[in-house]
């Protein structure tokens, strides 16, 4: 990405001496994040991120005066979009897999009961026919 910069507002003349401070820290030892530095004055900051949120003071000094510009930094980072990882049924208290199986279960059962009367009946039939009945009347003779 490009590079942010941030002029102080130094005194015209004589050139003064400028200098950064990041965050109040031990004023004026050079301390800036990462990727912050200072040439002629002004102070550039690449590759911005978090770490880079803060207030920076510059500080202006000649033989006359002691000048001092403040300017605060505010990083919104972007959202990442990164995909929840989930296991299968995590969370899922639906038991539509147990309601499918009773009724499979349900059917192969009422099948196995119909084949079962089917060939009880042919068997049934088939014994039947070979025997004889008869009937006798009480009058009939013996």
């Amino acid at each position: 990405s490009d590079p942010d910069t941030l002029p102080a507002d130094p005194l015209p003349v004589p050139s003064p001496l400028v200098e950064w401070m990041f965050n109040y820290t031990d004023a004026w030892t050079g301390f800036l994040p990462a990727g912050a530095t200072v040439d002629n004055g002004i102070l550039t900051i690449t590759n911005l991120g978090d770490i880079h949120d803060g207030e920076y003071t510059c500080q202006a000094t000649n033989v006359y005066y002691t000048n001092y510009a403040f300017k605060v930094v505010q990083v919104e980072m972007a959202p990442s979009t990164v995909a929840p990882t989930t296991t299968p049924n995590e969370g899922n208290l639906s038991n539509t897999g147990a309601v499918v199986g009773g009724v499979i279960g349900g059917l192969i059962g009422a099948i196995l009961l119909g084949v079962l009367a089917y060939f009880g009946y042919q068997h049934y039939t088939k014994s039947q026919k070979g025997t004889t009945k008869y009937s006798a009347a009480a009058s009939d003779a013996v």
